[in-house]
């Protein structure tokens, strides 16, 4: 193999990573695009609105972690270290879910209690 077929070689394979990431930065922002029409496309359906938005985003960053990060020609161990703490982050998200379906959408709402009515009046 001579030098100038080596080197048009690797130059074929510079061109196909730079044309993969071209292709994915595309992706993320058409991904952009639709983050940002979906709240506007379904304000009225907020439980939709919300887990649309959690999909898209773990696609996004999926497409980050495995392209620009180079995770996808990276052994299967270092894939699952990586998504660990996904993992971890999806439990939290779904606990916090739980909880806060149990209040109202309107906001957090507060009585007074007596001893503050008692304490508004002797002033």
């Amino acid at each position: 193999m001579d030098s100038a077929q080596g080197h048009d070689e690797h130059s074929g394979e510079v061109h196909s990573h730079n044309a993969s990431y071209w292709k994915v930065f595309a992706a993320l922002a058409v991904f952009t695009v639709v983050e940002l029409a979906i709240p506007s496309l379904l304000g009225e359906l907020r439980p939709l609105m919300i887990v649309l938005l959690m999909v898209v985003a773990v696609l996004k960053a999926a497409l980050v972690a495995l392209y620009y990060m180079h995770l996808k020609f990276e052994q299967v161990a270092l894939g699952a270290l990586a998504a660990a703490p996904l993992i971890l982050v999806a439990v939290l998200i779904l606990f916090i879910m739980s909880d806060v379906s149990f209040v109202d959408q309107a906001g957090w709402t507060f009585t007074p209690s007596d001893a503050s009515h008692a304490e508004a009046a002797a002033h």
